[in-house]
């Protein structure tokens, strides 16, 4: 569109320059059949006068549009750089969130039955963090993501929903284990069943903190285009 503009404004200050000039001097060379006035001379000094403002009135209008789209393409830019640095740093909370190892550990401490209340409202709230920080990115970036944003929250999502299961199970345990319906032994057992389930999911941090590597990289390119745009303006 810019283009296009440009080139419409180049034909008009064309015409009016150098074509029209020549026209009114043809017409300032008619005799005609009714009066008139002033002379040539006068009217050549009036149209001069007139194209000129016509001509500065274009350029004007020139400059001011491209003011008008170096200001736009400047905040354009902005914005992105922005969100780029808000979704990085939200980036980083997210995949902190699960830390599997901090929950082994909690886990284990509870083979100690003076822990056993302490520790599992720490691992309730460990829990809670990891969903609250998924559905708060969530909805922060739910309309902007694309594929690798999806990949990123669906890992991060069946990670926390299998860690949440698994914190179901010890839940269960502690509370059958506080009435006599299992021993401490069948409690230790489910304990490190759990903490094996937990091993077996692998590095997940690592995992998302991939996955957001390469979303970062698309936000990355789209950031240094919008720079680009603007700077060639």
């Amino acid at each position: 569109m810019g283009i296009r503009w440009i080139k419409t404004a180049s034909v008009i200050i064309l015409f009016t320059g150098i074509i029209v000039p020549i026209i009114i001097n043809y017409v300032c060379l008619i005799a005609f059949p009714s009066p008139v006035v002033g002379d040539g001379k006068l009217w050549l000094g009036f149209w001069g006068s007139y194209l000129g403002g016509i001509m500065a009135l274009l350029s004007t209008i020139y400059v001011l549009y491209k003011e008008h789209k170096l200001e736009y393409n400047r905040k354009d830019y902005e914005i992105q750089k922005d969100y780029l640095n808000s979704l990085c740093n939200d980036m980083g909370k997210l995949c902190s969130a699960i830390d599997v190892d901090l929950l082994s550990f909690y886990l284990m401490n509870m083979t100690n039955n003076d822990n056993v209340i302490d520790t599992i409202k720490k691992i309730g709230k460990l829990e809670k963090e990891i969903n609250c920080e998924y559905n708060e990115f969530s909805l922060k970036y739910a309309h902007l993501r694309g594929c690798e944003g999806n990949h990123l929250l669906n890992t991060y999502s069946h990670n926390a929903n299998f860690i949440s299961h698994q914190i179901s199970i010890i839940q269960e345990a502690v509370v059958n284990k506080q009435i006599g319906r299992i021993s401490l032994s069948e409690f230790n057992s489910t304990i490190r069943k759990v903490c094996k389930e937990l091993e077996n999911i692998g590095d997940v941090r690592s995992e998302l903190l991939n996955l957001a590597e390469q979303w970062k990289k698309q936000e990355f390119y789209i950031t240094e285009e919008k720079l680009n745009k603007y700077k060639n303006l």
